[in-house]
């Protein structure tokens, strides 16, 4: 639980970032044509959603709906091409917090420490680091909280809850 408030300092910078990024580009809109053709080349899976999309508004709010805490690309890469130049501070600003949050985060969880290795097969290489929780975030959390954690620990995660109540 501990670690609870630490996942939603950073998931409140993520969304202060998306705010402050939104702003920026509606200050200055692209066409929306030129923006729907960069996201779908992109990402092709969002073609549908975009067709529905009849304002830069709306168009943002499907790109940031693609970003995660840890993938911001989609974003950063509309920014970058359409050079919105206020807005790559937010950017900026974002990945060097999410990054501070992260070392401190493993600093936390003692994510430096060697692990042994699983005796039963020494060509086994990758491991997998276990984190019990006794509170349960919902399934965008989750998502998240287990990216924050591979990103920290450069391990695979398993993620198991606990019951606090009687």
């Amino acid at each position: 639980m501990s670690i609870s408030q630490e996942f939603s300092s950073i998931r409140a910078s993520f969304g202060r970032m998306q705010y402050k990024v939104h702003k920026a580009i509606l200050k200055k809109p692209p066409v929306i044509e030129d923006i729907k053709l960069l996201i779908i080349s992109c990402n092709s899976n969002v073609k549908a959603k975009l067709a529905e999309c009849n304002d830069i508004s709306s168009v943002v709010h499907v790109i940031e709906g693609e970003c995660s805490l840890t993938d911001i690309e989609l974003l950063e890469t509309v920014v970058e091409e359409f050079e919105v130049t206020e807005a790559e501070r937010y950017i900026e600003q974002y990945k060097k917090e999410l990054e501070e949050s992260c070392h401190s985060l493993s600093v936390d969880l003692c994510l430096k420490e060697k692990f042994d290795a699983v005796n039963t097969s020494p060509s086994v290489k990758c491991e997998t680091v276990s984190y019990i929780f006794d509170w349960r975030p919902d399934e965008k959390e989750l998502k998240d909280i287990a990216d924050i954690l591979a990103k920290t620990s450069g391990k695979l995660v398993e993620i198991q809850f606990i019951n606090t109540g009687n």
